[in-house]
């Protein structure tokens, strides 16, 4: 997308939030040593009760991701995403295509290559390399922004399977009930995966239990927004929705105008990403301070 159908940095952010769409389960299994059942783990105090009943309902959507035995040996996704923005009248203001290539574990690691502009991003664990214009920059506000749209991307792609985390503060809202649909609330706290402030409600629906939308609240673009999944498809077990509609939102969740557009074309599932992408040669790599604690990104390569 051209520099002139770029919008504002904050809003940018919220928006490409939306529009990528599992670390791995935190919780551990007690064990048997000498005779005697291990002490169960200690768990952080975001783990109370609500969280723990939240975290229960999870684990039974994922069998729609694949479930435990191919999360286990999935190493990546590859895809085309292509955006549509549109104005408060319903105008088109621009399209582009981009080619994502996402790891599904451990610290942050993902590539987008845009075609319409030869922008290439790029996120290994502390670094990140971003090439606009013919250059590899090294602006703080540049860089800081693209890596904080490639960890959003990232997000989503590894749902649920992150939200299996009992560092997360979780709660069921509204209350589960049978054969209805399953709300679970995302409160984010400092060095978490997104924003801290950061409030998001990610909706399950019946009968296949697959995410229908994601409602958030922004601290960074002070908005409300609503995420819509449709189309789904299927590989492999591995549920994906093929269009994906970014509206303008308040609290009660209630959609308003359509902001952005996306579909996933050619979605490939691999249990072998390939590393080199991650370093592009002549890059100018640009290190900053995780959010949470990760690995060194020369262990990537």
């Amino acid at each position: 997308m051209s520099s002139r159908s770029r919008p504002e940095a904050a809003l940018t952010l919220a928006l490409v939030l939306a529009l990528a769409l599992p670390g791995t389960a935190a919780h551990a299994a007690r064990h048997t040593q000498a005779g005697r059942v291990a002490a169960p783990p200690t768990l952080p105090p975001a783990a109370d009760d609500s969280s723990r009943a939240a975290h229960e309902m999870l684990t039974f959507v994922r069998g729609v991701y694949g479930g435990q035995d191919n999360w286990a040996n999935l190493d990546g996704w590859r895809y085309y995403i292509t955006y549509r923005m549109f104005g408060p009248d319903s105008t088109k203001l621009g399209e582009w295509t981009e080619a994502h290539m996402v790891w599904a574990k451990g610290h942050p690691r993902m590539r987008i290559d845009n075609s319409n502009d030869s922008t290439v991003v790029v996120v290994t664990g502390d670094t990140t390399y971003v090439r606009r214009g013919g250059l590899w920059s090294t602006d703080p506000a540049v860089v800081a922004q693209a890596r904080a749209l490639a960890l959003q991307n990232l997000w989503l792609l590894r749902m649920p399977w992150n939200l299996l985390d009992f560092s997360l503060k979780r709660r069921l809202d509204p209350p589960f009930v049978k054969n209805g649909p399953l709300s679970v609330r995302i409160d984010f706290g400092p060095g978490q995966d997104l924003p801290a402030g950061t409030h998001a409600w990610i909706r399950f629906d019946p009968p296949t239990y697959a995410i229908r939308n994601v409602r958030w609240y922004d601290p960074v673009a002070k908005g409300w927004y609503l995420l819509e999944l449709s189309g789904d498809q299927q590989r492999y077990g591995w549920t994906w929705a093929g269009r994906r509609t970014l509206r303008a939102s308040d609290s009660g969740g209630r959609p308003g105008p359509i902001i952005l557009d996306a579909t996933i074309e050619d979605m490939q599932l691999d249990n072998a990403m390939p590393l080199i992408v991650l370093s592009p040669p002549g890059a100018t790599p640009v290190r900053t301070t995780p959010r949470a604690a990760a690995p060194d990104s020369a262990a990537a390569r």
